[in-house]
């Protein structure tokens, strides 16, 4: 398994199953957030955990990509990834923003992407993230979480 981070909350992930390499682009962004998405990435399954322009970029992942953007458990080309809703803190026009988890099963280990996860997983969403391998977390602080809410909750 190969892990590529892009910026942001982005990474690719190329995982081998028996039928051969699958490639996973996980919320790839604009380049109006003021970071340059690479051009030639190319997958079979697209991860988008949130509809905003650091993470919506579908247009910029070649290939003709299973996209996944909405919860639930779905298997592509041998790989398992499961949507979990968590909504975010912050709101527009007092609707909370829609965000997903991801867990995904590969190469026999469990991976998690918490997306633009802006506030500590809640007691249910720890519950369905439970023996994660490798984690990919958001942090700095603003739109997403603290260091010190990482440190003392995750």
């Amino acid at each position: 398994m190969q892990i590529s981070w892009n910026g942001f909350s982005s990474f690719e992930i190329i995982t081998k199953t028996p039928d051969g390499d699958v490639r996973l682009v996980i919320d790839p962004y604009r380049n109006s957030t003021g970071l340059r998405f690479p051009r030639t990435l190319e997958a079979e399954i697209l991860l988008e955990s949130h509809n905003e322009e650091d993470a919506n970029n579908r247009e910029a992942v070649g290939g003709d990509p299973y996209v996944v953007d909405l919860p639930g458990e779905f298997e592509v080309k041998g790989v398992f990834v499961f949507g979990v809703s968590a909504p975010l803190k912050r709101e527009v026009k007092g609707k909370r923003l829609q965000n997903l988890l991801f867990r995904l099963e590969l190469e026999g280990m469990r991976l998690a992407h918490l997306g633009a996860l802006d506030r500590p997983l809640t007691d249910e969403e720890l519950q369905k993230l439970e023996n994660i391998d490798i984690l990919m977390i958001p942090v700095g602080g603003g739109r997403v979480m603290d260091p010190k809410v990482v440190v003392a909750r995750i």
